[in-house]
């Protein structure tokens, strides 16, 4: 879980530090910096899985056995702070978090870049009041390479430069240099002061803190991918844009528990002429198991976008993997106002039951009025600085006169008449 992130000179977002909970919904005009932040954990989410900054920015290429990795939008060239064409301008990601229970130190890692180059100006990761490593102008984010305690490798050292990919998640690594740890000084004195702790227990650590990181996931299903039977008949977690869909279904109802969770669910949201989904996965998965992928799919084909959009979103807290960090932009996409009130329900109770901490954005004032007596405390305001066009992100009820403009409005009025940006 990540606590805290600050971010400075990330497109919109120039000076921003955000304290974070279990759930966190952010809220605000067109193009006030809500999906910026998201990019923004992305990075991280790159960095842990051991992709250099160009592949983070820019993606990996198709043709690679790599990650699906699509990049952020616009690429390395859009990155810099609005209103900045300095090619030599540096990006700052810090966050702060926390990891499993028995870890009781939290963590810190920051890191520092620039864009245009895919350099890494500066990293460093502490766990409690502990450095455990700090590197400067590094080719590769280092906290993915951290983490082998057997060969500490120094990633500012031209000896590691060459990179390779292996494992099932395609996690890009470098090769480790053959000079023996206890040698290193011989191959670069100058690098002593950067070199990773020898504490095994940070590395076990340090570990956590990628893994955790690699692990996000951005949850934006597209209702083609959720149609599509894919060729695993089993998965642990569904592609973030849908894929395996069906196969993620078939997962969930082995287990007769999370199977009645499930289509509970569904039932609840669905009309009354929709529930032969429901019924599909009841029936069909349970007594048909052979036969039940081509019927899902023809019962897919009938459903409606919004439909199918809240069965990948439902289908999400059920996944055997799951993340211990949800993405998710837009929630009411595709979705009635008047059932969006039950998918939020569901994010807030599956993120406290199965401590996954949900980070979300909404546009919908039928929510925030649904929200506005329980979970105040959770939900921030985006907008921009007018003169500068940065990004100024904090809490609702940090928002000058907010509390005092609801005695005399509804929360839905303050939303559509744009009061919010009124009194900012």
């Amino acid at each position: 879980m990540i606590d805290r992130i600050t971010v400075r000179n990330f497109k919109s977002l120039h000076e921003l530090e955000v304290s974070l909970g279990r759930f966190n919904l952010f809220i605000g005009d067109n193009s006030s910096g809500k999906s910026n932040l998201l990019e923004a954990f992305q990075v991280l989410q790159g960095v842990g899985r051991g992709l250099t900054i160009r592949e983070v920015l820019n993606g990996v290429p198709v043709d690679c056995d790599s990650l699906d990795w699509l990049g952020v939008r616009g690429g390395s060239a859009n990155v810099c702070s609005v209103g900045n064409l300095d090619p030599s301008q540096e990006v700052t990601i810090r966050a702060q978090g926390t990891l499993e229970a028995h870890v009781s130190d939290g963590w810190d890692l920051a890191i520092t870049f620039t864009p245009m180059n895919g350099n890494v100006v500066f990293e460093s990761l502490r766990i409690g009041s502990q450095m455990v490593y700090s590197i400067e102008n590094s080719a590769v984010p280092y906290i993915a390479h951290a983490v082998d305690g057997t060969n500490l490798q120094d990633m500012t050292s031209t000896h590691t430069r060459a990179r390779k990919t292996h494992g099932d998640l395609g996690v890009t690594k470098s090769i480790i240099d053959s000079v023996p740890p206890d040698s290193r000084e011989s191959v670069d004195p100058q690098l002593d002061d950067q070199r990773l702790y020898r504490d095994n227990s940070s590395i076990d650590v340090a570990k956590l803190v990628a893994q955790s990181l690699a692990s996000l996931q951005h949850v934006n299903p597209l209702p083609h991918l959720l149609r599509k039977q894919g060729k695993a008949q089993q998965v642990d977690r569904m592609g973030n844009h849908g894929k395996d869909f069906m196969a993620l279904i078939y997962t969930i109802c082995q287990d007769e528990v999370t199977r009645d969770q499930y289509t509970s669910w569904m039932r609840e949201f669905s009309a009354p002429y929709e529930n032969q989904f429901a019924e599909a996965v009841e029936s069909f998965i349970r007594r048909q198991p052979v036969s039940c992928h081509r019927r899902l799919v023809d019962e897919f084909s009938t459903l409606s976008d919004g439909t199918l959009r809240f069965a990948a979103l439902v289908a999400a807290f059920f996944q055997i993997d799951m993340p211990e960090i949800m993405l998710i932009d837009e929630i009411e996409t595709s979705i009635h106002a008047g059932r969006v009130r039950l998918l939020v329900e569901l994010l807030c109770t599956q993120a406290e039951f199965r401590t996954t901490q949900v980070i979300a954005t909404s546009h919908s004032p039928v929510l925030l009025e649904w929200l506005k007596d329980t979970r105040l405390a959770s939900i921030f305001f985006c907008n921009r600085d007018q003169d500068t066009g940065a990004s100024i992100i904090r809490p609702l009820l940090e928002v000058p006169r907010f509390e005092a403009s609801l005695k005399n409005r509804h929360f839905f009025d303050v939303l559509t008449e744009r009061w919010l940006e009124l009194i900012s």
